[in-house]
């Protein structure tokens, strides 16, 4: 016998169960029973499909959400295990000066960290005042921005140095999971909450889902909580004729029990009319 704990989503009057996303899937099977709350259903169906949203990574009310748009329902729940996909951007070798500051040195290296990466500022030319009048970038650890920004240059001895730097993609992505600790739906839009929030400096990307849906072989008649704990288990059976086990521990032993009577007793019921046939042909 084995037993899967998994948390799901059903709806009155409804057969389909849809799943908590869960990396590779939920590992069951139509060989499984399933217990939502006190009532057994088998199953009919299971899909399983990898699913690919769009996101906006903004604030709102103080806290910062991943928002999916133009949903025509909600898709997700609380405690779905999320892949979140987000691109990788490059300082490019120059950047424009806008305000030289003063008190620099020519040959100097200012290390800038910020918008998730890391870059070096290599002070090439200086004036009288030691105001920078050139620079070079050397980009260490890429960013997680992209276009133009302006950054104000801090350390290296002078101050007021302002230079706008261009971040252009990579083409590589960088991949992180999460579990989402609250969601809700309004006007269309999914607003996803996590317990650690994505880096706020990425603006957008790409979340992915492993969603699975169970039809199930009769309807929820019950108003349920919009999620429940559900228990799917699987009945081993013997090897010739697959009457089920029932082992300590097993849902709904009684179903099992009586399944494996039924079984066991049409089995006497064939051998008795077979001997019936044998002796009347002696």
């Amino acid at each position: 016998m084995k037993l899967i704990n998994f948390c799901a989503s059903i709806n009155k009057n409804s057969d389909e169960l849809i799943c908590q996303s869960d990396k590779d899937f939920l590992s069951i099977d139509e060989s499984f029973t399933v217990r939502i709350e006190d009532e057994f259903y088998g199953i009919r169906k299971i899909d399983k499909k990898e699913v690919w949203f769009d996101f906006k990574n903004s604030e709102m009310d103080g806290s910062r959400y991943l928002i999916i748009n133009e949903l025509g329902e909600n898709q997700f729940y609380p405690r779905d295990y999320v892949e979140i996909y987000f691109s990788e951007y490059q300082a490019q070798k120059y950047g424009m000066v806008i305000d030289g500051g003063k008190g620099y040195e020519k040959g100097q290296t200012i290390v800038f960290a910020g918008y998730g990466g890391v870059c070096n500022f290599k002070i090439a030319k200086v004036g009288d005042q030691g105001e920078v009048l050139s620079l070079s970038i050397e980009n260490v650890d890429n960013f997680l921005c992209s276009g133009h920004r302006e950054i104000l240059v801090e350390g290296g001895g002078g101050e007021g140095l302002k230079v706008i730097v261009e971040f252009l993609d990579t083409k590589k992505k960088t991949m992180v999971t999460k579990e989402i600790r609250s969601t809700f739906f309004s006007k269309g839009n999914s607003y996803l909450d996590f317990e650690y929030p994505i880096e706020q400096d990425i603006d957008n990307g790409q979340i992915k889902i492993y969603r699975s849906s169970i039809t199930l072989d009769k309807k929820n008649l019950n108003e349920l909580p919009s999620q429940v704990v559900c228990i799917a288990e699987k009945i081993n059976y013997t090897p010739k004729l697959k009457i089920p086990i029932v082992e300590r521990g097993t849902l709904n032993a009684y179903r099992v029990y009586n399944e494996g009577a039924t079984i066991i007793e049409d089995k006497f019921m064939e051998l008795e009319k077979r001997i019936i046939d044998l002796e009347s042909k002696l």
